[in-house]
């Protein structure tokens, strides 16, 4: 019987130096980062597959040497919680390709300033997609 863990099979989960990730057919969705170096880059391809959501609690607080995380243009979608409680994160960039961010998409992260390259909050937005600690600066 096939082990199952995240609600994927054993095999449909991998993993580089940076991160834990489910590869799909055509598409990477980042379920873990590993690295806590200072500056961190998600990459809108691993393998050579678009990657296109960041799952629920990717980045938790035990991830505390990372201080700046830049998503790359391409991505699409943030899960629920996915950036979640880390106290050291101090800088998020996120693309303009960003369709979707569920509720508490950004949660309690005290210490962050968000810039996001886009002019105002996608449709696909989550009336809560971030907690009220989080400061927001739009088009950048």
């Amino acid at each position: 019987r096939p082990r199952v863990i995240f609600g994927f099979k054993e095999d449909q989960i991998k993993q580089n130096d940076n991160f834990i990730f489910i590869e799909r057919d055509n598409s990477i969705e980042i379920l873990g980062i590993k690295n806590t170096k200072e500056d961190l880059i998600i990459p809108s391809t691993i393998n050579g597959k678009e990657v296109l959501r960041i799952r629920s609690n990717a980045l938790f607080r035990s991830n505390s040497g990372i201080k700046t995380i830049t998503l790359e243009e391409g991505i699409k979608h943030i899960s629920q919680m996915a950036f979640n409680r880390s106290l050291s994160l101090e800088k998020l960039y996120l693309p303009s390709t960003l369709e979707t961010a569920t509720e508490n998409a950004l949660y309690e992260l005290t210490n962050t300033v968000v810039y996001i390259n886009l002019e105002e909050k996608p449709e696909g937005f989550h009336e809560n997609w971030e907690t009220s600690s989080v400061a927001v600066i739009w088009n950048e």
